[in-house]
């Protein structure tokens, strides 16, 4: 048994009769076989997994029950002991893959669901809160649908620290997962980090770390870092790193930079708060194809004039980097950003300095970064803008722009700002617009010149009921800034039922000009009440469908 200072309380060895495992044995198979007929969707239910659980701790209670209440009397908690666990898990059948993520001793649910084994060993060091009750776990699916992580019911946190890991059972899960890629995830987020939790993940990976593909580490501390380095093996195979630290600087860096132990890098996430810094980690990894860079206060970036060496862009870079994303993580809201533009102008200098316009196709991204809209100049022909409504609640919006040849250019921008998207891009060359509709007034009321390319346009509402719309008026004079509009598309798939007839309503003298105006080929209506509530939205709908050259419709209708 491995050593009891990774566990609450000493466990007392069990030790179970051939027999009696045989039994367990072909009782796990066959339970086991029933509960995983529940699982095999993309994103097994909640109640799928507690029945499946209850189905296997049924099974093993049964087979097991006079030697549990022993082992109960003897042992300070009355959790399966680590030796049993490690027996099933051995029979356990196995699908494609299997599933292990934050491994505890609760992860009876993990092990049920496996369907698939995203191959992913994380390390907390920091505790729930008071109150949590963690006895109790499910395994949830994540959003990607590939992996399977071990919530805590109560406070919805991953559930284990590095200290309540089960060694054996990671160790079982490598053994199995011989043939398929790892990724680790070492998150010490606690200003004094768990040590223990570093030294079983070395430990753990001794002889698998050419596995590792992906490597993610957070910590609150950066001085740390060498250390973890040091106490880690090298990691040969690693293709993808991502540290998030305070300030990455450029004594921080060094033992990150002279290590050899990322040879295959080729994505890179950082936090940096020093341009020499930055420079010599881009020099270090010159096949780098995806660049995510945090800039942290205060970051100094060269002035033009000073020494050329310690401003030039690694020629070596430029044939590989595809994609560049620059975040500024000043304190304070995107308004205290705006009313301080020369805080935010290093990180936009940063981005035009590293850009590559010759390369396609080639992302790059502004966060927070006010007046950064001339990355969009680089766009040329069949340019799509989209102006979407940002999740940070704050007032920004996110602006994405691609062309034909697979260039991408981003920036969150407050809305207030959106004027200076027409004064960077090319207005004969965007022929796409996909606007959120909240956005419409400042995403054109600014427009001084038509667009004369668009030919597709696509209004996406999602609004609350104590929201007032005046949306006809801005709409039906928006119509002759876009002379070459062919394709319109209206949806409000996202609004509720009720909403959807306001909606319906409001836009019933935007699609009267469009009847009027003709031109339209191409007509697509999303979650719009018509029929039913709205008969003379549904004649207009029908007259621009009449219209000369139109070719085609669709009319999704709320149900």
């Amino acid at each position: 048994m491995s050593s009891p200072a990774y566990y609450d309380g000493e466990l007392p060895s069990l030790v179970l009769p051939a027999e009696l495992e045989q039994e367990l044995a072909s009782n796990v198979r066959r339970t086991f076989s029933h509960a995983v007929k529940d699982l095999l969707g993309p994103a097994p239910s909640a109640s799928s997994l507690r029945r499946a659980v209850r189905a296997v701790n049924d099974c093993i209670q049964t087979a097991l029950a006079a030697e549990l209440r022993d082992h109960n009397e003897r042992a300070s908690s009355h959790r399966l002991p680590t030796e049993l666990w490690v027996m099933i898990w051995a029979h356990l059948p196995m699908l494609d893959c299997i599933a292990v993520t934050h491994v505890c001793h609760f992860w009876r649910a993990t092990a049920v669901a496996s369907r698939r084994l995203w191959s992913v060993l994380e390390f907390r060091s920091s505790a729930h809160g008071e109150g949590c009750d963690c006895d109790v776990c499910i395994a949830c699916c994540k959003q990607d649908f590939q992996s399977f992580a071990l919530l805590c019911i109560h406070c919805s946190q991953p559930r284990p620290t590095g200290q309540s890991t089960n060694p054996n059972l990671v160790q079982a899960s490598l053994v199995r997962s011989a043939e398929l890629p790892l990724a680790v995830e070492l998150n010490l987020d606690g200003e004094y980090p768990c040590w223990t939790s570093v030294q079983v993940l070395a430990e753990l990976l001794d002889g698998d770390s050419a596995r590792v593909q992906s490597f993610q580490i957070a910590l609150w501390r950066p001085s740390i870092l060498s250390d973890i380095f040091e106490t880690l093996p090298d990691f040969p195979a690693v293709q993808s790193v991502r540290i998030d630290i305070c300030v990455f600087t450029e004594n921080d860096m060094e033992f990150f930079l002279n290590s050899t132990r990322f040879t295959s890098l080729r994505h890179l996430q950082i936090s940096v708060g020093d341009y020499t810094a930055l420079l010599d980690a881009l020099l270090r990894v010159p096949n780098i194809s995806e660049l995510h860079i945090e800039i942290s206060d205060g970051f100094f970036f060269p002035r033009a004039d000073s020494d050329a060496q310690h401003t030039k862009f690694p020629e070596s870079m430029a044939a590989h980097l595809r994609t560049l994303t620059v975040s500024n993580i000043l304190p304070g809201s995107l308004e205290h950003l705006l009313l301080n533009p020369c805080r935010a102008t290093n990180p936009r200098q940063l981005a035009l300095h590293y850009r590559t316009p010759s390369l396609y196709p080639f992302t790059l991204s502004l966060n927070t970064v006010p007046l950064g809209f001339e990355i969009f100049n680089e766009l040329e022909d069949a340019v799509q803008i989209t102006i979407a409504e940002s999740e940070r609640g704050d007032g920004s919006c996110e602006i994405e722009g691609s062309d034909g040849r697979g260039s991408r250019r981003e920036v969150v921008i407050h809305r207030s700002a959106i004027y200076g998207l027409w004064k960077s891009v090319q207005a004969t060359s965007v022929t796409s617009l996909d606007v959120h509709l909240r956005l419409w007034k400042g995403a054109l009321a600014t427009l001084e010149n038509p667009l004369p390319a668009v030919r597709w346009l696509t209004l996406r509402v999602h609004i609350h009921s104590d929201e007032r719309l005046g949306l006809d008026a801005e709409l039906i004079r928006a119509r002759p800034l876009l002379p070459a509009l062919e394709c319109v598309t209206l949806s409000a798939l996202d609004a509720p039922p009720r909403m959807a007839i306001v909606v319906s309503e409001r836009l019933t003298g935007f699609l009267r000009a469009l009847r009027d105006d003709g031109g339209i080929r191409v007509l697509v209506l999303r979650g719009l009440c018509l029929r039913e509530v709205n008969p003379d939205l549904l004649k207009i709908v029908q007259d621009v469908r009449d219209a000369p050259g139109f070719v085609q419709s669709h009319v999704l209708v709320n149900p």
